[in-house]
C-alpha cells in the first residue's frame, strides 16, 4: 500500500512537503518473505521527471518505508503533478497529487486537513 500526503506550513502556503509512505502487504506470517514484499525503493517524480530524494527511512528490512520531498518557495514553475512510486521485488505502485499555483482557488482546500 502507498500513501501520499501533502503537508503545508500553516502560515506559508508557498512551502510544502510531499510525504510518501509505502507499507508491505499483510500476509500470513509463515508465507511472509521480507526480501520480496518489503518496500525497497521510493522515487518521486515531478511532471514525469525523476527527483532525487535523500530523506528516506528505513532500509528494505522493514515493512514500512517513508520519504519526504520538501519544496520551498512554491512558484508557478514548481506547480503541477507530483508522483510517488514505491517498489518492492514483485511490483510497483504509484500515487499522484496535483499542486496548483500559489494563490489558486483550490490551494487552501488542498492543504487543509479534513
Amino acid at each position: 500500500m502507498v500513501e501520499l500526503e501533502v503537508i503545508a506550513f500553516p502560515t506559508e502556503v508557498s512551502n510544502f512537503t510531499v510525504r510518501c509512505k509505502a507499507t508491505a502487504p499483510t500476509v500470513d506470517s509463515h508465507l511472509y518473505n521480507a526480501v520480496l514484499l518489503n518496500p525497497s525503493v521510493i522515487t518521486f517524480f515531478f511532471n514525469e521527471h525523476r527527483i532525487p530524494v535523500r530523506d528516506c527511512q528505513p532500509s528494505s528490512k522493514n515493512r514500512e518505508k517513508m520519504c519526504e520531498l520538501v519544496i520551498s518557495n512554491l512558484v508557478k514553475a514548481r506547480t503541477g503533478k507530483y508522483h510517488c512510486m514505491a517498489r518492492n521485488a514483485i511490483r510497483c505502485t504509484t500515487k499522484a497529487v496535483n499542486i496548483p499555483p500559489p494563490h489558486a482557488k483550490g490551494i487552501v482546500q488542498l492543504f487543509q486537513k479534513s
